[in-house]
């Protein structure tokens, strides 16, 4: 059940806060909800301790750069 009207940007799905992180979870760019099945990856480049690496972050569809051809 829904509650407070949270829904996924992507889909419009309603989404549960109880099922937070198993489920949905938030764009790590805009904060939005976004379910997993309209979830997108992206790598990004992050400086740390000892030089640059690279993560995966969790972006919805607005966020989400696509590949150039």
């Amino acid at each position: 059940m829904s509650r407070g009207g949270l829904r996924c940007t992507g889909c419009g799905r309603p989404l549960n806060r109880d099922e937070h992180l198993a489920r949905w979870g938030e764009c790590n760019f805009c904060g939005s909800p976004v379910c997993f099945a309209c979830a997108r990856y992206m790598p990004v480049r992050r400086s740390g301790l000892y030089g640059e690496y690279r993560d995966i972050v969790r972006v919805c569809s607005k966020c989400a750069v696509e590949k150039a051809a």
